[in-house]
């Protein structure tokens, strides 16, 4: 049996780097980009399980939502039913609401807290969501 595929978009080398080998050393196999142009890349590419987004992909702008975009468009083209974790260390008013029904967004981790404080936690919750979509179909 292959492994679930896992996308990690983060426009910092460090997340990208630490969350790769969190969900390697779990079994997934991981690829990750740096910004919306690779990730269209891999997701045309690539057939994958699950992803991983960071909101803010280039933080020259403090309001930049380039990752916001991005699921906006992964939505349109691989249907809302495609699982999407958000990991952000910002927080905007009303984000992880409008994010959970709008575009379905099953989770969201905060950078430099708890979220990957620990790494069992970060795993099964992971394995969880790709559990509730095993055998479901995944695009609209």
């Amino acid at each position: 049996m292959n492994p679930a595929r896992v996308l990690i978009v983060d426009d910092q080398q460090n997340w990208r780097e630490v969350m790769s080998s969190l969900l390697m050393d779990g079994g997934y196999a991981v690829d990750t980009a740096a910004s919306v142009s690779e990730a269209w890349k891999l997701l045309d590419a690539t057939a994958f399980n699950i992803a991983i987004l960071d909101v803010r992909l280039v933080d020259r702008n403090p309001y930049d939502v380039q990752g916001v975009e991005l699921l906006e468009q992964m939505k349109e083209r691989l249907g809302k039913r495609f699982p999407v974790v958000i990991m952000t260390g910002y927080t905007f008013d009303g984000l992880e609401e409008t994010m959970t029904t709008k575009y379905g967004v099953r989770a969201f981790i905060k950078k430099g807290t708890e979220g990957l404080y620990d790494i069992h936690a970060f795993r099964s919750l992971i394995a969880s969501i790709l559990q509730t979509t095993a055998g479901s179909d995944l695009a609209e």
